[in-house]
């Protein structure tokens, strides 16, 4: 998967800017896909020389002001093309796991404040997605909505195995 994809799905559902378009990440697809706001406008450029997106400067006055980017037609076909592909077995990244994985060679407080890091990290995201599947904000379609459920069982999955393994290393079997 690219980032490319996500930014086409994301600007073919509303127009957006690139800190709209970060919020939107870490409120909603973050457990799926996620980007940093350079590797976003970077991308962003470089779509909008592809003509996949354009965008329209709104003059603010008192702030900068703001580019709205949006999928043009071609966008929204590549969208779709990429979408019919295909499915292949998700690729999935973990720092936090792959860490925690040669944790053996790591002072066991340190592994407890990485464990209690995660959690507050993971009880974030499931609070956004909670907001969600909860309708306190309303989900783009039921598409979206079991999309969210989904990541919302996940968190809740990986919080519970963070508890387990913080007992685990306090009663001293890690």
């Amino acid at each position: 998967m690219s980032l490319k994809y996500a930014l086409l799905g994301m600007l073919s559902i509303r127009p957006m800017s690139g800190y709209d378009i970060k919020k939107f990440f870490d409120q909603s697809v973050g457990l799926i896909w996620n980007a940093t706001h350079s590797q976003i406008y970077v991308q962003l450029d470089q779509m909008e020389n592809d003509g996949l997106v354009e965008k329209r400067s709104i003059i603010q006055e008192g702030r900068p002001n703001k580019n709205l980017h949006r999928a043009t037609d071609k966008g929204f076909r590549e969208l779709q093309r990429w979408l019919a592909e295909p499915i292949s077995a998700p690729d999935y990244k973990d720092e936090f796991m792959l860490r925690f994985f040669f944790s053996d060679f790591l002072d066991r407080g340190i592994l407890k404040q990485h464990l209690l890091r995660v959690r507050e990290l993971m009880n974030g995201r499931l609070d956004s997605l909670e907001k969600v599947t909860n309708r306190k904000v309303p989900p783009m379609s039921n598409i979206t909505l079991h999309a969210a459920r989904m990541g919302q069982r996940y968190y809740q999955m990986y919080l519970d195995w963070i508890e387990e393994s913080i007992n685990l290393l306090e009663s001293g079997q890690l």
